[in-house]
């Protein structure tokens, strides 16, 4: 029986492994302790947990028995781990990631996962200190430390404000003061400034503005208000829509003047008439201009910018009420924004030394309609009269003349629109 158990673990092992042994004679019988050897639940135990041979239950290895009965239940399971257990947790050699000695501190032992250092080895990294002398970190193991107890001098009073060094914040009272440019004429007299690590004294003098002069000389101010100054820069003293410093105006303003133009008036009759005076605005040269492309069917008048059908009288005659809805509802041009004029819209064409009709000479307009009877061939206003809201104000162009009829009367409509 014993001889058939030694054959079939030959087998077993000899189908995959390569086993290595000693004397192959006996020292002993099975039961003698010199045949003891550990079981490959032991080795198991070992590559997994470390435990060493005091560890084991029996205090070592256990000698070699007759089977008295079959596999029980263990903590590997029915029969315990086997060698393929035991394999998959043997370390196995990694070239890329297994340390060296050079990555262990020196006299440290590991096992060395390099195939060139395979096995049990000693770390030879050595162990290095921090010197205040030297900012270079030589490489090496170190221990844990305080940079402050290495170098006593890192404390905030020897590091500049707005500097930290390895957590440590400079103090507020010391100041890098080389990349000053300052001197004395930049300095306040009675002050002094340190500039480059040289102590400067000041000799700026203190100014103060005058309500005399708007001169403000070179010099240190002390904080005012210009008002404080002179008292006279108030809202009250300053034009409306104004704001001088920061003080908004509030007093009335001239509306701005309207220059009128002349009449047209040349001849003279007598000295100080219009013909002899010729007072109001020169009329631009030329005085009409007409629109072309788009703008075909209009004429600006470069005197007023304002601009005109250039048909004056393109529709028939119609009441007032009539002609503002036709002006309001025309599409001329490159616009439809066109509307009735109002009476000193009317007058603004009027050339005062032309007759039948009173328009400048060289106008570009075309039917610019005058009758002989007075009141039957007029160009309708916008203009209602004041307190008669049934009549409304008409030019007659045969003298340039302005009067008014009931709004039922029928007229030309003689559209414009702001040109500019």
């Amino acid at each position: 029986m014993r001889h058939t158990f030694f054959i079939t673990i030959g087998i077993l092992l000899s189908a995959e492994y390569v086993l290595y042994a000693g004397d192959l004679e006996p020292s002993g019988s099975p039961t003698h302790t010199n045949t003891a050897m550990y079981k490959i639940t032991d080795i198991y135990s070992r590559l997994r947990d470390g435990i060493t041979a005091s560890d084991f239950q029996t205090g070592g290895p256990v000698p070699i028995r007759q089977p008295t009965e079959g596999p029980t239940n263990s903590t590997y399971g029915m029969t315990g781990p086997d060698l393929n257990d035991c394999m998959a947790i043997a370390p196995v050699a990694d070239n890329a990631n297994g340390a060296t000695t050079n990555d262990v501190r020196s006299g440290r032992a590991f096992w060395c996962l390099q195939s060139s250092g395979w096995g049990m080895q000693t770390g030879a990294a050595p162990v290095q200190i921090l010197s205040p002398g030297s900012s270079t970190m030589t490489n090496g193991y170190y221990a844990s430390n305080d940079l402050a107890q290495v170098d006593t001098d890192l404390v905030a009073s020897n590091i500049c404000m707005g500097v930290t060094i390895f957590g440590v914040t400079g103090a507020s009272n010391l100041a890098n003061t080389s990349s000053g440019d300052a001197d004395s004429g930049d300095i306040l007299s009675g002050k002094t400034a340190w500039v480059d690590g040289n102590l400067v004294a000041g000799n700026i003098t203190p100014q103060m503005l005058s309500a005399t002069t708007q001169t403000v000389s070179t010099g240190y101010y002390a904080t005012t208000t210009l008002n404080q100054v002179d008292p006279d820069l108030s809202s009250a003293n300053i034009k409306d829509g104004v704001n001088i410093f920061g003080v908004p105006g509030s007093a009335g303003s001239v509306a701005p003047r309207v220059p009128l133009p002349r009449t047209g008036q040349t001849l003279s009759y007598q000295t100080g008439d219009d013909g002899n005076l010729q007072r109001g605005k020169v009329w631009p040269s030329p005085r009409f201009t007409a629109g072309t492309g788009l703008w075909t069917g209009c004429v600006t008048d470069n005197l007023t910018g304002l601009m005109w059908a250039q048909n004056a009288s393109a529709t028939n005659q119609m009441n007032w009420s009539n002609a503002v809805v036709y002006c309001d509802n025309l599409s001329l041009g490159a616009t439809n924004d066109w509307r009735l004029p109002n009476i000193r819209e009317l007058r603004s064409l009027m050339d005062y030394s032309q007759y039948e009709p009173a328009l400048p000479s060289g106008h570009s307009f075309t039917n610019a309609t005058w009758d002989t009877t007075w009141g039957t061939n007029f160009f309708w206003s916008s203009t209602t009269v004041h307190t008669k809201s049934t009549e409304a104000r008409y030019l007659d162009l045969r003298r340039g003349e302005t009067c008014y009829t009931t709004k039922t009367s029928l007229g030309h409509a003689w559209p414009v629109r702001n040109a500019q």
